[in-house]
């Protein structure tokens, strides 16, 4: 939904926040194989949907962001993808201090190792794009696209590697499809066919996804264990490390360019090389601000999202 009204100074938050219209109906959860709505579908609903879904992603970043001024108030528009690789290693230090995670600094360091040759222009991008970021309608139509905390600028393989690499990361967990949805290479070409080209480099952009994505959720991991409602041990627990070590094992081995995501491979996870001995704390990065949000926040020096 569009903002309609920016309200200032407000005690409920703390800080600005935008009024946006209702929008009425059904918000998906992450799993689609478990979702009650999803799962009461027929089959070419749930294809429906699907398909909305991907059209809905290519419509953004289709959108003409130079002739729209977003480079005003979104960062990447004029970056390469290696500033972007220095986003995120500030972002890793601001979360973890000089004690990152060694499988977030080996990915981290396989992406600027391999940095993709070419990059295609810049699309708005979301940033956060699940499935549970949207509202469809009883028709299994788009009604609404939510939290664009992470938006910003860059290549489109941005955001759809954001949803493929965290859907393949689901579906390892759990290894059930709903029988009208796409597989991975029909909705990439779906996708693709909306958007006008094809993708380049999805997966250099999944690994650095699972960097992303990982860094984001040990700083929420963080935040429970200062609020004493979590686990500082749990963030070198988190088993999306060993998916994010099988694929750089995968990539290391020097396979065919496309290994088979993770819950097709039929190969065991490999051994964490130097894991971190659980007596040892992972440092709580002080909050910059009042209210600072558990995930989209940048680190200091960089104030825009990611």
């Amino acid at each position: 939904p569009a903002g309609c009204e920016l309200v200032g100074d407000a005690p409920i938050s703390g800080s600005e926040f935008l009024v946006m219209p209702f929008a009425a109906g059904h918000i998906p959860g992450d799993a689609p194989a478990i979702d009650p709505w999803l799962c009461s579908l027929a089959a070419d609903a749930q294809r429906a949907v699907h398909v909305d879904f991907l059209d809905t992603l290519a419509a953004v970043h289709r959108v003409d962001w130079r002739r729209a001024q977003l480079s005003r108030v979104l960062r990447g528009a004029r970056q390469p993808l290696a500033h972007e690789l220095d986003h995120w290693e500030a972002y890793l230090h601001w979360v973890f201090g000089d004690d990152v995670l060694p499988d977030l600094a080996d990915g981290l360091a396989w992406c600027r190792a391999h940095l993709p040759r070419s990059e295609p222009g810049g699309s708005l991008l979301w940033g956060d794009v699940r499935r549970g970021n949207v509202v469809f309608g009883d028709d299994a139509t788009v009604r609404a696209v939510l939290d664009w905390e992470m938006a910003s600028i860059g290549p489109a393989e941005m955001d759809l590697a954001w949803y493929t690499a965290l859907d393949a990361v689901i579906e390892s967990f759990l290894p059930q499809r709903l029988p009208g949805f796409l597989d991975r290479a029909d909705a990439i070409a779906h996708y693709e066919e909306r958007l006008g080209r094809a993708v380049q480099d999805l997966e250099w952009h999944e690994v650095i996804v699972l960097v992303r994505s990982t860094a984001i959720h040990s700083r929420a991991m963080l935040l429970d264990a200062e609020r004493g409602t979590g686990s500082r041990d749990a963030v070198a627990r988190n088993p999306v490390l060993e998916l994010l070590r099988a694929r750089l094992t995968c990539h290391l081995r020097q396979r065919p360019v496309r290994c088979a995501p993770w819950h097709e491979s039929g190969s065991s996870i490999p051994p964490r090389r130097r894991p971190p001995p659980t007596s040892t704390p992972v440092p709580t990065p002080e909050r910059s601000r009042a209210g600072v949000s558990a995930s989209g926040s940048p680190p200091p020096g960089d104030r825009s999202s990611g």
